[in-house]
């Protein structure tokens, strides 16, 4: 009479109910072919399921007993597997390993057979195309498209790339800069080396993590990329690579929580393919001009999703934890954003957009307040100063001191706007260091040169020493302003960072 499987047994793990058929069988032993025809299944698959069980060392073939002329295969337990199945606490784990193993056999499967229309990779090579067509559009209209195509670092450019999203720490809020870099590309050879590795990169790991998955780590990873490189190598960059290294840290980190649960031979293979592309990346970040940090940052971000997302698939108890380190990750990379661009926008890289602005204004008005300056000094002040004071004209004095005056209530509307003016750069902190310190030496020396052309007669001969420190020091004051004027007016304006 025919014994099945019971509806218990369907829904067990094959491993599961086999392993416990072999222990119910002892001492005479499992007979898998008396099995495969009592319940009804392949014995190829009874075959299969306890060579797994043999590989984990928990059966083995045993010797007949000698009274005995049946010659069917008998199947036993090892010590091992006898031990497994006398601790109920043990069995239970092992169990939900190989259910854990079973899942991942199928996600594997995904893997092998993608499905042919993946639209969250298709997506995302869209928008970069697009991206670029827009930049190559305003390179043409600017009479710049070989150098667009073929020359990136080309001066001139970077109105351009900044337009299309290209990253340049220049404003420590412009926070969309760490996402729209991602999807910018500075040549026709970088747009197509990347969109090849995305693609390929790409249709492996939707078919892993899903649509939603796939996008979250790409999208963080170009974050993280960007934001570390911008806290410790700041620059202007642009390029999906920082995703990408993303995707493959995900990978190496799908591949660690999972690898007591894979074969030996997949386990193998996708260690040495990581191994491989990790070391190809690591040569191409010594490239000048690319950025290793946005690749390591990518790296780091992308792994800790896909940490996060590995346990979170795993169920359980790994769901709780998974969510949690997904939401430390989100913290930890939204902090090193707002670090990096306070960073990056600290230092050279907000000249960029700062200069600009204090040549429309600030600088200009400090110029013409120069200028005014010198005139009363060579045609009025220093005329009088060198003539004996009792052989100067008390009229002329009385208006050359008003005019100093004059000089000075002038210079201390602007001694304000210097002094509040919100400054990041390295240069303009200079800047306004170096004007502050002009208005203030000028006013110093013009009071002391009212107050002498007034006093007149009356005036202390030792002070003249005074009149002379004080216009020495503004001198040097204005020395040092030109001189910084001058060191930068030709700064160059263009990056070339390529995460």
């Amino acid at each position: 009479m025919a014994d099945p499987q019971t509806d218990y047994e369907q829904e067990r793990h094959p491993e599961e109910v086999l392993l416990l058929r072999v222990a119910n069988s002892m001492p005479d032993g499992f007979r898998p072919a008396g099995f495969a025809q009592l319940a009804g299944v392949d014995l190829d698959f009874v075959l299969t399921v306890l060579d797994q069980l043999h590989e984990q060392g928990l059966v083995q073939r045993i010797a007949p007993n000698p009274e005995n002329t049946d010659s069917q295969l008998l199947i036993g337990l090892t010590q091992a597997g006898a031990d497994l199945v006398n601790n109920p606490d043990a069995l239970a784990l092992w169990v939900e390993g190989r259910i854990r193993a079973l899942e991942l056999m199928h996600d594997l499967g995904r893997i092998a057979q993608p499905a042919e229309f993946q639209w969250a990779t298709r997506g995302l090579l869209l928008l970069i195309a697009i991206d670029f067509g827009i930049g190559a559009i305003l390179a043409l209209n600017a009479g710049m498209i070989s150098a667009f195509l073929f020359n990136p670092n080309e001066p001139g450019l970077l109105p351009i790339y900044k337009s299309i999203g290209l990253f340049v720490p220049d404003d420590p809020h412009a926070w969309w800069g760490l996402i729209s870099a991602g999807f910018v590309h500075l040549g026709l050879i970088h747009l197509l080396v990347n969109s090849y590795s995305l693609n390929s990169l790409g249709k492996l790991s939707e078919a892993l993590w899903g649509p939603v998955g796939f996008i979250l780590i790409f999208i963080a990873s170009v974050w993280s990329g960007f934001a570390l490189m911008a806290a410790v190598s700041p620059g202007a960059g642009g390029g999906a690579s920082g995703g990408i290294c993303g995707l493959l840290g995900a990978m190496g980190a799908w591949l660690i929580i999972n690898r007591n649960h894979l074969p030996a031979d997949v386990r193998r293979g996708w260690t040495r393919a990581l191994v491989i592309n990790g070391i190809l990346i690591g040569a191409m970040s010594l490239i000048p001009g690319i950025s290793a940090m946005g690749h390591l940052g990518g790296a780091l971000g992308g792994a800790m999703v896909g940490w996060a997302l590995a346990l979170m698939a795993r169920g359980g108890n790994s769901r709780p934890m998974g969510a949690s380190i997904l939401l430390g990750a989100v913290v930890a990379m939204g902090l090193l954003g707002q670090y990096g661009m306070e960073h990056a926008s600290a230092s050279g890289w907000a000249d960029a957009g700062e200069i600009p602005r204090l040549n429309q204004h600030l600088v200009p008005e400090m110029a013409k307040w120069l200028r005014t300056f010198h005139q009363g000094e060579e045609n009025h002040w220093q005329p009088l100063l060198m003539r004996d004071k009792y052989r100067r004209n008390e009229v002329a004095s009385g208006e050359a001191a008003t005019l100093a005056d004059a000089s000075r209530s002038t210079s201390g509307p602007l001694l304000v706007e210097w002094t509040e003016t919100t400054v990041k750069g390295k240069v303009t902190q200079q800047a306004r260091t170096l004007a502050m310190a002009l208005l203030k030496t000028s006013n110093d020396y013009l009071e002391v040169v009212a107050e002498a052309l007034r006093a007149g007669r009356d005036w202390p001969m030792e002070r003249d020493r005074e009149i002379i420190e004080k216009r020495s020091v503004r001198r040097r004051a204005e020395k040092a302003w030109r001189d910084l004027l001058e060191s930068n007016r030709d700064q160059p304006d263009t990056g070339d960072a390529e995460p």
